[in-house]
């Protein structure tokens, strides 16, 4: 069974447009996963950074006492308070807070 001459051509011409649909779709498809290789190393950077601010949180957040700065930030308040629940003299005390320097 041999084909002619025409049916040959024919045949080379639905080969070709295959070929060619098959190179369209593989174009595509390269340019796909360009774009999917460019979001990931967009994604993987984003990360990265997230990863360092957190860190750089953390240490902030190890670093601060909460309850040393309350104290540091309020302690006039908490000794005039405890002066004034035991019963002492406030007087006192202003007087003794007003001759420290930088008070």
């Amino acid at each position: 069974m041999a084909l002619s001459l025409t049916d040959a051509q024919k045949h080379l011409t639905d080969m070709d447009g295959r070929i060619g649909m098959l190179d369209n779709r593989l174009l595509d498809a390269e340019r796909r996963l360009s774009n999917v290789e460019g979001a990931l190393h967009a994604e993987v950077l984003r990360a990265t950074s997230m990863d360092a601010d957190l860190k750089e949180l953390l240490v902030e957040i190890r670093n601060k006492n909460p309850i040393t700065e309350f104290f540091t930030e309020n302690w006039k308040y908490i000794a005039i308070w405890i002066v004034i629940s035991t019963g002492g003299d406030i007087t006192k005390l202003l007087q003794t807070l007003s001759s420290v320097k930088g008070i």
